[in-house]
């Protein structure tokens, strides 16, 4: 399997996000915390498997409705599966998995695809986390041995959970020397009730005689009662009367003093206090008015002495204006210098571009139109006189050629024409040849054939000369395209890449075709040349015999070799005539197309407001200067029109802080800058404002403390008014009345309020009112000692006691032995829980075997494992523990029949995983886990994902699982996720090229 592009909807933080992983074989994607790292991983187990329960984190979006995305992978036997799961009627979502033909299917495809592959085992076998690493560090030694075992048998600790949990159960069923156990117990129960069966028997006829003794103890505790409830009441009254007795008595001779002194009928609550505090109130508003009339009067003072000029808003807003202004009216001087600086760079530019062309002046610049249109009609112009120069030279050359052809010939017919023989020459050797006629004929038809031969002969020799030209031409441009061809398909150009390789199989066969033409044609011709050959072979034997004259022979031959020759010169000379006549044609054409170059181009230079007469090439140097010239100028223009408006605002504001200042009798001194006016307004203007907020401060104040002084004269007599009102209503008009009154009615409140309190307390003692009044004149009138009662009551109770106490005790200890009996039920009731007890028992005992056969069973499974399928991966884990280390530990097995690992190390000595070091027990640990990867029983090369799995190692341990892993890396997608950026580093310091590193960040 190969994932090769993720896709999510919403899950979690991961909104609309995509990663693609096709580039590489290993993935990194490097995050911080909270960055997504577990949040991704959780998205494709939920691709694959299902979405999260309620009961787990689901990673529902807050962003968006979509809930869920798709994976694009490579899974035997199919390429491009998309897979796609979002939000449904159920909770593991719905699922749709897209085939590359177009074909859709469900989650039966899916677990189809996936071999039946579970989530548990997907997690157990392919995912390496560091918690799994972390894990190991609370083991026990024998823990870890049996850790590391079962990660080695099926990537996690399920099946020794699985036969732990079974022996627990076992365990807590029964155990053969245990007493706590379940079946252990049921068994002492049973024993136990099988005793109590046997003593109900003895006990039966004791039990109704303990029933009538308990009748009778209670019928007397009854009787004990009823005495005792009387005796209580007494108790209880006589306790009450010794506890009121004091209080009704001090109760009664207070009344009396109550009723004897003087009634005040109504007096000021908390008078005395609210007459003081009036006092002291009025006192500190006589205080307060002397304060404030002094700070009034000095405030009045201060603000007549202060004075100042005010200005007026409008020249308060200018002077502000320029003083915030001030910055910017520097920038424009700086920035006037610069463009002047600038502007006059410019111009030299100008200037040097005009004295390199020279005659040519300005006006000559300024009037030339350099504009799109124009370039391009130039390149065209240009493209044409080039085309016309190749053109001129080509029939220059052409003449030159047939020039030299005609003159050769034309030497040569003079020279052939030399060696003919005359007339009379010819009819004298012809009257010689007249007796052997057959034998001229024979010789001209010779010499005929001859030059056939040799015509053809040449003729083939100047086929055969092109045809390996074109032939060679063909084959190489064949070559050039098919190299072009490959560049192009490892562009990933495939359109370009099939048109190149159809051309370049259109050439081959040409090229085939032509081979083959060229081979019927030189057959042909062969076979021509051969039959001359033979003609000629046969006419020299015919001849041979004919005629024998070699002299005359060879004279006629000799003629009539000239002859045909200065008639082939002169056929020639006809066609090199023809050639010429062509060619004055092409001359004529080109001189025409000349002209109406010349006439397109002084057009040209007309609408260009160009120098006219001039060469082509002068344009092509001289454009890009007037190009150049152009562009200086509109800078230069552009910058003259910014200076000359940065100098009108310059002076605007210059004028502008002139003004004001003279308005203010500041610009005394022509001499002064514009910076010295500003600073003089600056300070003028704080001046001001200083003054006038002096002025508002002093008139705030002032105003403040006046009406401090109005309030303080209304709070005095409101506070004289209440004074007079308090003594009013006690009824007195001088102050000293008004205390001696205030504490005699002190004194009746506080009898009255004492009387209350009494009387409150002997009424919440005895709420009825009848029995109250009875109650205070018992006391009031008794005359016995109630102490002596109270002795008298508490003996007659004591006594009463004891005889409860005796008979409660004995009536507790028949009730025991009665609940005892009860408890154990009727004989049929005991035999009844015997035999429920029993069957509880034989079913604990039925549950106990299955357990123990299911010991049984997983110790079978384990011996199979150990037997078959242990040594694959142990051969594995030992190969690359051995590499992880280093080759310091060279050897890695689990004995048959036991729970544990044993290492070796080079010198030969040997460990059980608890006796190594914590960094090389997390070693063997993913040693293990990455064996079982990859030899799972599946045979399904899922992706490897490893999360922080190293974070922990040193360096050069990392080093060595980095390498490692980026060698598996070629055969075995991994994806690594981590929050460390060195480890990110250590890969790109390896050197890795199948490397893709993906950066968990929320515009990713």
């Amino acid at each position: 399997m190969r994932i090769k592009n993720i896709h999510i909807y919403g899950f979690g933080k991961w909104i609309d996000q995509k990663w693609d992983l096709t580039d590489k074989r290993l993935d990194l994607f490097l995050g911080g915390n909270e960055s997504g790292k577990s949040t991704l991983m959780a998205f494709i187990h939920a691709i694959f498997f299902g979405f999260p329960t309620k009961r787990e984190n689901q990673y529902i979006p807050r962003e968006t409705d979509r809930y869920g995305g798709g994976i694009l992978l490579d899974i035997s036997p199919y390429k491009n599966i998309f897979v796609e799961r979002i939000a449904g009627k159920t909770q593991k979502g719905k699922l749709t998995v897209q085939y590359p033909d177009g074909r859709s299917g469900d989650e039966n495809d899916l677990q189809s695809l996936l071999k039946g592959m579970d989530m548990t085992t997907f997690k157990g076998v392919f995912h390496f986390d560091l918690e799994g690493l972390q894990g190991m560090k609370d083991l026990t030694p024998k823990e870890l041995s049996r850790y590391l075992y079962d990660a080695g048998m099926m990537g996690a600790n399920k099946l020794s959970s699985l036969e732990k949990t079974i022996e627990q159960e076992s365990d807590r069923l029964f155990k053969p020397k245990g007493k706590k156990t379940t079946i252990n117990e049921m068994a002492n129960q049973l024993a136990e009730m099988k005793q109590s069966v046997k003593k109900w028997e003895e006990r039966l006829d004791e039990y109704e005689n303990v029933q009538k003794n308990v009748q009778k103890n209670e019928d007397l505790l009854t009787k004990i009662s009823s005495e005792q409830v009387v005796l209580q009441e007494k108790w209880r009254k006589n306790e009450k009367q010794l506890s009121l007795s004091p209080l009704i008595r001090d109760w009664y001779a207070l009344k009396l003093q109550h009723d004897q002194v003087q009634k005040i009928s109504k007096f000021p609550l908390d008078g005395i206090q609210r007459l003081n505090q009036l006092k002291e109130r009025l006192s500190e508003k006589e205080a307060r008015l002397s304060h404030e009339k002094g700070q009034v009067d000095t405030l009045i003072d201060q603000q007549q002495s202060l004075y100042f000029d005010e200005l007026p808003s409008t020249i308060k807003l200018e002077m502000t204006e320029v003083i915030e202004e001030i910055p910017l009216y520097k920038n424009m001087k700086e920035e006037e210098k610069q463009l002047e600086f600038d502007e006059r760079e410019l111009r030299n530019q100008q200037l040097k571009i005009e004295k390199d062309w020279k005659p040519f002046e300005r006006d000559v610049f300024m009037a030339t139109n350099v504009n799109g249109y124009i370039l391009e009609k130039y390149e065209q112009l240009k493209s044409k006189w080039q085309s016309l120069q190749t053109k001129n030279e080509r029939l220059n050359e052409e003449k030159k050629k047939l020039d030299r052809e005609q003159e050769m010939t034309v030497n040569q017919l003079e020279n052939d024409k030399k060696q003919l023989l005359s007339t009379s020459e010819i009819k004298e050797l012809e009257s010689k040849v007249m007796q052997g006629k057959n034998s001229a004929t024979l010789e001209q038809h010779k010499s005929l054939l001859v030059d056939q031969f040799d015509w053809l002969k040449k003729d083939r020799e100047e086929k055969e000369k092109r045809g390996q030209a074109t032939t060679k031409a063909l084959f190489v441009t064949s070559i050039v395209l098919i190299i072009i061809a490959i560049m192009r398909i490892f562009a990933m150009d495939i359109v370009s890449f099939t048109i190149l390789l159809m051309v370049s199989s259109i050439m081959f066969f040409i090229l085939l075709k032509i081979k083959n033409l060229r081979k019927q044609e030189d057959g042909k011709l062969q076979e021509k040349l051969t039959k001359l050959r033979d003609n000629i072979d046969s006419m020299k034997k015919q001849q041979s015999k004919d005629f024998n004259d070699e002299h005359v022979e060879k004279l006629l031959k000799h003629h009539q070799d000239i002859k045909f020759k200065v008639d082939s010169i002169k056929q020639k000379n006809i066609y090199i005539q023809d050639k010429l006549n062509q060619w004055r044609d092409d001359w004529n054409e080109v001189q025409e197309e000349w002209i109406t170059f010349d006439k397109q181009l002084q057009d040209w230079c007309v609408v260009g407001a160009l120098p006219e007469g001039r060469d082509v090439l002068f344009y092509d140097r001289f454009l890009p200067s007037v190009k150049e010239w152009k562009q200086l100028d509109s800078k230069a223009a552009s910058i003259s029109k910014k200076k000359e408006q940065i100098i009108k605002m310059r002076s605007n504001y210059e004028n502008k802080v002139i003004r004001i200042a003279t308005k203010l009798s500041l610009h005394n001194n022509q001499q002064s800058s514009i910076e010295d006016l500003v600073k003089k307004l600056r300070q003028h203007l704080d001046f001001v404002n200083d003054q006038k907020e002096k002025q508002q401060r002093l008139n705030d104040k002032l105003e403040t403390h006046k009406n401090i002084l109005l309030e303080t004269k209304e709070e005095k007599k409101l506070l004289k008014n209440e004074l007079e009102n308090l003594l009013l209503y006690a009824g007195v008009e001088e102050e000293e009345a008004f205390r001696e009154k205030a504490e005699l009615f002190k004194q009746q409140n506080e009898l009255e309020e004492k009387l209350s309190e009494w009387n409150l307390q002997i009424v919440s003692s005895i709420p009825n009112e009848v029995e109250r009044t009875q109650f205070i004149e018992d006391i009031i009138n008794e005359q016995k000692d109630l102490t002596v009662v109270k002795e008298t009551i508490d003996q007659q109770i004591n006594k009463l006691d004891q005889e409860k106490n005796d008979l409660l005790h004995n009536n507790a200890q028949l009730k025991i032995e009665l609940l005892q009996l009860e408890e154990e039920g009727t004989y049929e009731e005991q035999l009844q829980r015997y035999m429920t007890l029993k069957e509880k028992m034989n079913a604990k005992g039925k549950e106990w075997a299955i357990y123990k056969t299911s010991q049984y069973m997983i110790t079978k499974v384990k011996a199979i494992y150990e037997k078959e399928r242990q040594p694959k991966v142990m051969k594995r884990a030992q190969t690359i523990f051995t590499e992880l280390t280093s080759n310091k530990y060279c050897y890695l097995f689990a004995p048959l029949g036991e729970e544990r690992f044993i290492v070796e190390r080079d010198d030969g000595q040997r460990f059980n995983p608890s006796d190594l070091s914590r960094g090389t027990c997390e070693l063997l640990y993913l040693s293990i886990r990455l064996a079982l990867a990859i030899e799972d029983s599946i045979k399904t090369d899922y992706p490897l994902f490893l999360d922080e799995t190293f974070v922990n190692m040193d360096k050069g341990r990392r080093t060595s699982v980095i390498k490692l892993l980026i060698d598996l890396s070629r055969y075995r997608q991994i994806l690594l996720f981590t929050c460390h950026e060195h480890i990110k580093e250590e890969f790109i310091s390896m050197g890795s090229q199948e490397t893709s590193f993906h950066s968990l960040t929320l515009s990713q």
